[in-house]
């Protein structure tokens, strides 16, 4: 051999080692320059598994060294300057490989198996890593795929032999050190993997994104990013003191082999210009996809399937909580187990809901699938001590804050027991309901509450609203002493009515509001239902235009239109029943 520059040393047993050195030393004799290598090899050989010489670190002596492991580099002499490369963390292709620059270890290291690794000699080797870091060199194995029900625990294996991992720490520490860079860095997973985690992981720093790569998910625990929670003085006012520019996307949740095996997906809070986007959970589970006390932030492509069990504490499919300037679009919502509303958003402003579909949901505990409400406060003699909102658009005269200014924007509702409504606005200032559809499920409820303050101007919009088989198709309701003021209703096409036990069905009912303007309405199908077509109680001073009432036959005229003695200043235009 006349080349060593890149020369292949491999240790032996102790067995072997004398007959492999004499073969060394034979192959070696023939030149200087192998009688060379022969020592560097003897000096090196029981410390380094795989060893390949770079001969650019010639010169300055720095040598770039290969471990097939983490115990390995552990195990390792190894002296400051060097530059080490690990194959994989634990096993072949497990995604763990990394890079460590060799240097002394100082009073701060903490060896948390991924951005410090103590070596044997006590110097360090730490992680080099460029904007991208993988969970799986923080030792994460991603291997929880079997799920045992006798013990509610995951193994590796189908015979329960071998128990998973519990991911958190791992996880926890990656994002750790990412924090700990000063850079937007993204956290990435092994898309074959599926990782169980026991604990919350908390994100509070700034830049980063959590891209799961498609990996499953199988933990009811979630991803919690939190901001400063003093932001929300002043109506989140204050941008420098909320969590910016987080992300979380493609993550798959939930057991395939086992839907009852809860998951939860990922919740934010206090954040600013950050976003949850392209995940799937089809399991049971609580909460999912949360924005709370938000601005500028989206959830988008992100698909919900399956609620809690019934029995058990209530479920949200995706929640919207004291949030301004933020989009949900082309997400889906349904699946077994025990709803309280498909979406929801509370409190907040100018927020907009964009290709939503709630469907199947067949156990719904409160009724409502995609709704939009305020919210009360705590009041001051509570425990909890009174809301800490100042100002601002946010506070009513009576410290309730309504939402404000909500579209929802081509949103469906399908296959919904008749007891659940499809779309409800509650003290939902400016609420638009614009291209919404509801089928085989009830319409559109707008209401107002008895404790809504003097001052509330309620402008709701339904702008092309179609309904086939529906119940109680549109309602509008004041159960305060004060009306609902300015809605406009234009565009509604209602094919046939379901009929609810115990209810009359009607198919517009409107109660105590004023100023409404209704126009272009088609209904059509309706025959000898037990209401009426369009039922008035207290309504004042508003214009029904163009309504249409088309294939449909009532032995009783008086079931087409009710106007109560309570109502003044109605007219009608152009109507034809």
């Amino acid at each position: 051999m006349t080349n060593l520059e890149n020369m292949l040393i491999l240790e032996t047993n102790k067995k072997d080692k004398m007959k492999y050195n004499k073969r060394i030393f034979k192959l070696f004799s023939f030149t200087s320059l192998g009688i060379v290598s022969l020592i560097f090899y003897l000096f090196i050989s029981n410390n380094v598994k795989l060893l390949f010489y770079d001969s650019s670190h010639v010169n300055n002596q720095k040598k770039i060294l290969r471990f097939d492991s983490i115990l390995q580099l552990r195990d390792a002499i190894l002296q400051t300057g060097q530059i080490v490369f690990t194959e994989n963390y634990f096993t072949v292709d497990d995604g763990g490989g990394s890079k460590y620059y060799i240097r002394k270890a100082t009073i701060g290291d903490i060896d948390d198996s991924g951005s410090i690794i103590k070596l044997k000699n006590g110097n360090v080797a730490v992680l080099e890593a460029d904007k991208t870091v993988n969970i799986s060199q923080f030792g994460a194995r991603g291997n929880a795929w079997y799920y045992n029900t006798d013990d509610n625990r995951w193994y590796e294996d189908c015979n329960f032999s071998i128990p998973a991992a519990d991911d958190s720490i791992a996880i926890q520490n990656a994002i750790n050190y990412a924090a700990s860079t000063g850079n937007s860095v993204t956290i990435t997973a092994c898309p074959e993997n599926s990782y169980y985690f026991s604990k919350d992981i908390i994100i509070t720093t700034p830049h980063i994104t959590i891209d799961m790569k498609n990996a499953r998910i199988v933990s009811n625990a979630r991803f919690h990013f939190k901001g400063n929670k003093d932001s929300i003085n002043g109506a989140l006012e204050d941008d420098s003191l909320l969590l910016e520019d987080v992300h979380f996307c493609n993550a798959n949740f939930g057991d395939p082999n086992n839907f009852d095996v809860a998951c939860r997906g990922p919740k934010m809070e206090y954040v600013l210009n950050s976003s949850i986007s392209n995940c799937t959970k089809n399991a049971r589970g609580g909460t999912s996809f949360n924005l709370s006390f938000a601005k500028n932030c989206q959830i988008y492509n992100v698909h919900n399937y399956g609620a809690r069990p019934i029995g058990e504490k209530d479920t949200i499919g995706i929640l919207l909580y004291h949030t301004i300037n933020c989009v949900v679009k082309d997400c889906t919502v349904g699946g077994p187990g025990q709803w309280i509303y498909g979406v929801q958003q509370k409190g907040g402003y100018d927020n907009q809901w964009v290709n939503i579909t709630c469907h199947d949901m067949s156990d719904i505990s409160r009724g409502n699938i995609i709704r939009d409400r305020g919210d009360a406060p705590y009041h001051a003699s509570s425990s909890k001590g009174p809301y800490p909102y100042k100002t601002g658009n946010w506070a009513q005269s009576d410290n309730r804050r309504a939402s404000h200014n909500t579209k929802f924007i081509n949103c469906t509702a399908f296959n919904i027991p008749p007891k659940a409504v499809g779309f409800k606005a509650r003290e939902a200032r400016g609420t638009k309901f614009i291209d919404c559809k509801a089928k085989n499920a009830r319409g559109i409820y707008l209401q107002k509450d008895a404790l809504a303050p003097v001052d509330y101007d309620d402008h709701y919009e339904i702008i092309n609203f179609t309904g086939e088989n529906v119940a109680l198709p549109i309602g509008i309701s004041s159960n305060s002493s004060i009306p609902i003021e300015h809605a406009v209703i234009d565009g509604v096409t209602i094919n046939t009515i379901q009929p609810i036990s115990k209810i009359k069905n009607n198919a517009i009912v409107i109660n105590n509001v004023c100023n409404l303007k209704f126009s272009n309405a088609t209904i059509k199908n309706i025959a000898n239902i037990s209401g009426h077509v369009i039922n008035l109680y207290k309504v004042k001073n508003s214009v029904f235009k163009n309504i249409r009432l088309i294939n449909s036959q009532f032995t009783d005229k008086k079931s087409l239109i009710s106007i109560a003695d309570t109502c003044f200043g109605i007219h009608f235009i152009d109507c034809s029943f």
